[in-house]
């Protein structure tokens, strides 16, 4: 079985830290923000295997790029599988009631 690296990209970096800051600051709860960030390491690793499961993002039809989702709680991951270097490239995080991003 094939064995997939994980790259986070800067804007998906800001995305989760400004989803951890709004849980922690905003809803004040700290240790609700932890646990969020343990279970989205979780579900990204899990994508080193077979990250071809999950569906299409609607952001697909309006890219270059073959963008997924990974849905996790109301968050949606979009993410591109890049073949030629065996990685799957986080591109952004949005919440699920959002409209969908322009990915270029």
């Amino acid at each position: 079985m094939k064995i997939y690296r994980i790259i986070l990209s800067d804007d998906a970096f800001d995305d989760i830290e400004h989803i951890l800051h709004y849980i922690a600051k905003d809803q004040g709860s700290p240790l609700n923000a932890e646990r969020w960030c343990k279970k989205v390491l979780k579900e990204i690793y899990s994508l080193e295997k077979m990250p071809e499961r999950c569906p299409y993002a609607p952001e697909n039809n309006e890219s270059d790029l073959t963008i997924r989702m990974l849905r996790i709680d109301s968050c949606l991951f979009l993410y591109c599988i890049v073949e030629k270097t065996n990685t799957v490239e986080i591109l952004r995080v949005r919440h699920g009631s959002r409209q969908p991003y322009r990915i270029d």
